[in-house]
Formats: structure tokens, C-alpha cells, sequence
């Protein structure tokens, strides 16, 4: 299996002198989170949902009034 190089975010060059005529070039790349673009990618069209689950009690009173205008059914 071959394994692909990062893709990258941005390039940055930077020209310097440290004296006596010499001069040095950096390089600096930055690359994007290939997770966050995967789980990003996976959001979009629901392909991954999160889900979250919940436990405990709950009480649900129904009012008259509530009754009387046909609001439960």
C-alpha cells in the first residue's frame, strides 16, 4: 500500500541572510487535518449522524384545556 502525501494548506517561503553573504531558504507547509476533513465530508449529507443518548425520568401532565381543543390526540 502506498501512502499519499498530506495535502497541503499553504506554502510559505522565506529568504534570509545570516551573514557573510550566505543565505538561507526555509520552507514551511501546512497541511490540512485529514480527520476533521473526513468526519466534515461524512456530516454533509447525513452519511454520519451523532447520536446522544439520554436517561433518566420524565412526567408529562395534560392540562383540561389542552383536552377540550383537541391539542392531544
Amino acid at each position: 500500500m502506498t501512502t499519499q502525501p498530506p495535502p497541503v494548506a499553504s506554502v510559505e517561503a522565506v529568504t534570509g541572510n545570516i551573514g557573510d553573504g550566505e543565505v538561507v531558504h526555509v520552507h514551511k507547509f501546512k497541511v490540512w487535518d485529514k480527520n476533521s476533513a473526513l468526519e466534515n465530508l461524512a456530516k454533509r449529507p447525513r452519511l454520519f449522524i451523532e447520536r446522544v443518548e439520554h436517561s433518566g425520568s420524565m412526567s408529562l401532565n395534560v392540562l383540561p384545556e389542552d383536552v377540550e381543543r383537541g391539542a392531544c390526540r
